[in-house]
């Protein structure tokens, strides 16, 4: 999973719309495009050498029970998945 975020988090356009144009606000706490937008922010924020994506994948496997366990997930799955 690590490798499909880091691919995605090395995208500056998809980066710099969730980090800088979305509107958070409007998003519930626990919704997956908050939580990835978070992890985007902590990523990029330069506070941080290492990122735990915790609550990112606990909000990916509550609306995907693909994704619930912690079994090996495929960076391609997470990829076409969130793309």
């Amino acid at each position: 999973m690590s490798t499909g975020i880091q691919c995605l988090a090395a995208t500056e356009s998809l980066v710099q719309f969730f980090v800088n144009k979305l509107n958070v606000q409007k998003l519930d706490e626990d919704s997956l495009t908050m939580q990835f937008t978070e992890l985007l922010q902590r990523m990029w924020n330069g506070q941080y050498s290492i990122v735990n994506p915790v609550k990112f994948k606990q909000a990916l496997g509550a609306y995907h029970l693909q994704f619930k366990d912690c079994s090996q997930v495929r960076r391609h799955h997470i990829l076409m998945f969130l793309l």
